[in-house]
């Protein structure tokens, strides 16, 4: 049961007048091209659509006729530890099936912003279809073994999810093209650059985690480097290993740009031009913005004024 006290909304009950709101409130959205959200909602839209059509509601279950209502798709900035969440009950317009996601987290890759969106709308089946509905932000086993069939591994109780999601859910993103991302990444969280696995619970301290750089060869050799610069190369393919992330190509860029100018050996800083030629991965942009961003940094010590 949920918290509107004496409706089973596993019965079928005419949702045609709520059906027809939200229906208003996904026109709008998509229309809505002023909107900073325009283009994230007809995204996650369609997705919530194919997510019911393939996963959640792919055929008509006898006594529950009609299709798994539409949720209701928002975005709004709250505590960070939180990625989204499906309100149980009716909206503030009387509107059920609310699922509202952190804007703070909106920059993760769109596999992660999907895995997010089909975990509130698991929540949404088992409200809706569930034999064991909740009436409390809760996961219980009904929740954690739909979600594990569909390829999203969660912790009961919590619901935070303890690696990437797989199976059903990454072969259909691979579909449209959508990769699995790196499982680790850099997100922008209360205003400071975090390292974290995106799917790790960001409420809780991270004890003894790294925080070395990944730098990869051209075989996909990996390394952990805890330096700006760092001059290695595969003994299997005989290429040198380079930062991952964008961030840490720039700071390896720029530290080169630095070498170069300063070294008066030529081999080394022909060296150095090699490995700023492999960074920049034949594209003159990087070279060009590490030299104008040193440039900047050197104007600014100049003249006493920082940005």
């Amino acid at each position: 049961m949920t918290p509107e006290r004496g409706i089973d909304f596993r019965q079928a009950v005419d949702l045609s007048a709520e059906d027809q709101a939200k229906e208003a409130v996904r026109r709008n959205q998509e229309n809505a091209v002023t909107w900073r959200h325009h283009q994230m909602s007809k995204v996650l839209n369609a997705w919530a659509e194919r997510f019911a059509s393939r996963f959640l509601a792919p055929v008509l279950e006898p006594g529950r006729e009609g299709p798994l209502p539409w949720p209701v798709i928002g975005f709004e900035t709250f505590d960070y530890r939180v990625y989204a969440y499906y309100r149980l009950g009716k909206n503030a317009f009387g509107l059920e099936d609310e699922v509202i996601l952190n804007e703070k987290h909106l920059d993760r890759p769109l596999y992660a912003v999907l895995e997010t969106v089909l975990h509130e709308q698991i929540h949404l089946w088992q409200q809706r279809r569930g034999e064991h509905p909740v009436d409390r932000n809760y996961h219980n086993q009904e929740f954690v073994e739909r979600a594990e069939e569909l390829g999203l591994h969660v912790r009961p109780v919590t619901g935070v999810h303890t690696r990437l999601a797989d199976g059903q859910f990454e072969r259909l993103l691979r579909e449209y093209g959508i990769p699995k991302p790196e499982e680790e990444t850099v997100f922008p969280v209360e205003g400071r650059e975090e390292k974290r696995n995106w799917w790790e619970d960001p409420g809780r301290e991270r004890r003894g985690r790294s925080t070395l750089e990944k730098w990869s060869c051209a075989c996909g050799q990996n390394a952990r480097i805890g330096t700006r610069t760092h001059f290695a190369t595969c003994v299997l393919c005989g290429e040198p290993f380079t930062p991952v992330l964008e961030a840490a190509r720039m700071e390896f860029a720029q530290e080169l740009v630095k070498l170069i100018n300063q070294e008066e050996d030529a081999v080394r800083r022909s060296i150095y031009e090699a490995y700023l030629l492999r960074v920049a991965g034949g594209n003159g942009e990087v070279f060009e913005k590490a030299r104008s961003e040193l440039a900047r940094e050197a104007s600014a010590e100049h003249t006493g004024v920082r940005f």
